[in-house]
C-alpha cells in the first residue's frame, strides 16, 4: 500500500540534539500511523556521525529510512532528490530545529487518508506554534485566510493573505505529484529550498484545505535562535532570480486570485533580498541590487513593475520596532531603487 505521507527530516541542528531527541515524536505515534509514513533524512556535510546514529535508531525500531548526505554545509539538491523519490501521496519537510506534536500529527494523517480529500487539493495547511520573547508561545494559525477550518477552497474564496501567512513547507503539506511536476531543480548548497518548492507547484494547485491542528513547533536546544535570513544575501539573490524566471505570471497563471497570491509570494522573496542588500549601505551591494532590477525588467517588464510597486508600498508602511532602522534606510533609498518609471 502506498504511504500516506513522505516525511523528510533535515539535519540535527549542528549537534544540538541526539537522534533519539530529534525523532522522539515518532515514538509517540501508533504503529498504524508509522505504517503510513515514508521516512527520509537529509544530513549536511558535517552530520555524518548523526546520519549513522539515525540509521541505528531506525534499525532498532525496524523502520525503513532513506538517508541523503549533502556535500555542503547547506542542503538544496537533496531536497529535490527527496521530492522525486517520495513514495507518499503527500510531502512534509521538517527542519532540524523543529519537531511535530504527535497527537496533532496523527490527526493530520487522518485528514490525509486516501480518498478523503479531492484530487484537486494540492496544499493542506496547518497551524504552527512559534516561540516569542520571554519563552511565550503563540499559534501561527491560518484562520485569517480561510473562512472555515476543515473545508476545501479555491483561490478566489480565500480571505486576504499577508506576507506572514504564506503557504510554505513550514506550515503546509504539499501533494507529492504536484511537487514532482515542478519545472526547476534545486541547486546544491542552499538553505532556502523550502521557499523554492513552496512556490513552484502553485500554478498546478486548484484547491486548498485548512486542517486546524497545531502540528509543528521549534525546539531551540542550542540557544542560538533562528538564523537571520537577511545574512544569506548570495543565496537570496540566486533564489530570487530562479523564482522570478520560472513563470511569466501574466501569461502562465490565468486565475486572478491565484496570480495575486503568487505576486505576494514573489514580492516577499524579492523584497527580502532587496532589503538585505540595502541595509548594509555598501556601494557594491547597491550595484548588485541595481543589476537585479535591470535583469528583472529585461526578463518580464510587467512582473517587474508589479513586484517593485509592491515593494515600495511595503517599505513605506513598515512600522514595527523590528523594522524601524531598516524602514528609515529603505525610504531613503526607495527613490534610487524603487521609484516607478513611466
Amino acid at each position: 500500500m502506498k504511504p500516506v505521507l513522505s516525511l523528510v527530516m533535515t539535519g540535527n541542528n549542528h549537534g544540538a540534539r541526539t537522534a533519539s531527541e530529534t525523532f522522539s515524536f515518532l515514538d509517540e505515534l501508533s504503529a498504524s500511523d508509522i505504517a503510513k509514513l515514508d521516512l527520509s533524512i537529509i544530513c549536511r556535510a558535517d552530520d555524518a556521525d548523526f546520519a549513522q546514529t539515525a540509521k541505528e535508531y531506525f534499525s532498532e525500531r525496524d523502520m525503513t529510512v532513506r538517508v541523503y548526505q549533502s556535500k555542503h554545509q547547506a542542503i538544496g539538491s537533496e531536497v529535490h532528490a527527496s521530492i522525486k523519490e517520495a513514495e507518499g501521496e503527500w510531502y512534509l519537510l521538517l527542519s532540524g530545529d523543529e519537531t511535530l506534536k504527535a497527537q496533532a500529527f496523527s490527526k493530520l494523517l487522518h485528514v490525509l487518508r486516501p480518498g478523503y480529500l479531492a484530487s484537486t487539493v494540492g496544499i493542506v495547511a496547518y497551524n504552527v506554534l512559534e516561540e516569542e520573547l520571554e519563552d511565550e508561545w503563540q499559534i501561527m494559525s491560518l484562520e485569517k485566510i480561510f473562512p472555515m477550518a476543515f473545508t476545501q477552497y479555491d483561490w478566489s474564496e480565500l480571505k486576504r493573505f499577508s506576507r506572514s501567512r504564506l503557504f510554505t513547507m513550514n506550515n503546509s503539506v504539499f501533494r507529492s505529484s504536484q511537487l514532482q511536476k515542478s519545472p526547476l531543480r534545486m541547486p546544491e548548497g542552499s538553505d532556502l529550498a523550502e521557499y523554492v518548492y513552496s512556490y513552484l507547484p502553485l500554478p498546478y494547485i486548484k484547491h486548498l484545505y485548512y486542517a486546524d491542528y497545531d502540528v509543528r513547533y521549534t525546539v531551540n536546544f542550542n540557544g542560538n535562535g533562528t538564523e537571520d535570513i537577511t545574512k544569506k544575501v548570495d543565496d537570496l539573490l540566486r533564489i530570487t532570480r530562479m523564482l522570478y524566471d520560472v513563470y511569466r505570471l501574466e501569461d502562465d497563471v490565468r486565475d486572478e486570485s491565484q496570480r495575486e497570491y503568487m505576486y505576494t509570494y514573489l514580492t516577499a522573496i524579492v523584497s527580502t533580498c532587496a532589503l538585505s542588500l540595502m541595509i548594509k549601505e555598501d556601494e557594491k551591494d547597491y550595484d548588485r541590487l541595481e543589476k537585479l532590477w535591470g535583469w528583472m525588467r529585461r526578463v518580464d517588464k510587467a512582473m517587474y513593475r508589479r513586484v517593485r510597486s509592491n515593494i515600495l508600498f511595503i517599505m513605506n508602511h513598515m512600522s514595527s520596532d523590528r523594522w524601524r532602522i531598516l524602514r528609515r534606510q529603505g525610504i531613503k533609498l526607495s527613490k534610487r531603487f524603487l521609484t516607478l518609471k513611466p
